[in-house]
C-alpha cells in the first residue's frame, strides 16, 4: 500500500505567488521584503475587512483574497505620497497674522 500524506482541514493557503497575483501572506512578506515591516497579514485583513479602509485593490477567490503585485506597487506608492505631503504641511512655515 502506499502511504497516504496526511493535509490539515484548515492547513494556510500558499505563501508563494499564484501567476500574477498573490495572497495576502506572500503580499506581507512582500512589504516586508521591501523593508514595510509594518504591514502584515493582519494589517491587510483589517484594510480589506473595512468598507472605507484605504486599502489596496484585491479579489476575492473562495476564501481567499488575492492581490496583484501593480495594486500593491500602487497603493504603497500612494501611502509614501501621502506621508510625504502630510509632512511637507506639517514642517512648512506658519504665517502670523500682523495687526497693523
Amino acid at each position: 500500500m502506499r502511504a497516504q500524506t496526511q493535509r490539515k482541514p484548515n492547513a494556510a493557503p500558499p505563501v508563494e505567488p499564484i501567476g500574477t497575483h498573490m495572497t495576502r501572506e506572500a503580499a506581507a512578506a512582500y512589504f516586508a521584503s521591501l523593508g514595510f515591516t509594518h504591514i502584515t497579514v493582519a494589517s491587510l485583513h483589517a484594510l480589506a475587512s473595512k468598507p472605507a479602509a484605504d486599502g489596496p485593490r484585491y479579489f476575492r477567490f473562495g476564501r481567499l483574497t488575492y492581490y496583484s503585485k501593480a495594486s500593491l506597487d500602487s497603493w504603497l506608492q500612494g501611502q509614501i505620497e501621502k506621508a510625504e505631503q502630510k509632512a511637507a504641511e506639517k514642517n512648512a512655515p506658519k504665517k502670523r497674522d500682523r495687526a497693523a
